[in-house]
């Protein structure tokens, strides 16, 4: 869906100029250096920068790790519009599925769940049990406080 509005890569191009761009990175020269120096010696084959890294990211150079050359040694960014991938914010021995039973039951008085209400310049936590719904408030100090001094 995405990749039909990406522009191929001057591929003839880049490789005509392969040597050049390596000796060019070999030196410490960034894409945007190298393709303005190009540019100002008016050499007849001009890449520009997004070009040489496209090209970098590309499948030919990906084979010849060229993208090691790159100022920050970075993998390929995302297409525009696609999602990026995030792990789960909790582990799966953390899950609420895997909880013990008497916590999942309810029959037991003492398991409290936490949440944290925040208003616009005041800090303040809910506490509420879960067996029979008796709800505490605390006034925080922070956003950021883990626990509370009555704990």
């Amino acid at each position: 869906k995405y990749t039909s509005n990406l522009r191929p890569v001057n591929v003839t191009a880049v490789h005509r100029d392969i040597s050049i761009l390596r000796d060019r990175f070999d030196a410490g020269w960034s894409p945007e250096q190298t393709a303005g120096r190009m540019r100002l010696e008016h050499h007849p084959v001009r890449v520009s920068h997004e070009t040489i890294y496209r090209y970098a990211h590309s499948k030919d150079g990906h084979v010849e790790k060229f993208y090691r050359h790159l100022p920050e040694h970075r993998m390929p960014l995302r297409l525009r519009g696609t999602r990026k991938h995030h792990r789960r914010k909790f582990f799966e021995e953390l899950a609420i599925a895997r909880r013990p039973d008497v916590i999942a039951d309810r029959n037991q008085f003492g398991h409290w769940e936490w949440d944290l209400v925040m208003f616009r310049n005041e800090f303040g936590k809910a506490n509420v049990a879960r067996w029979s719904n008796v709800s505490v408030g605390l006034l925080s100090s922070s956003r950021t406080q883990i626990g509370s001094q009555s704990q």
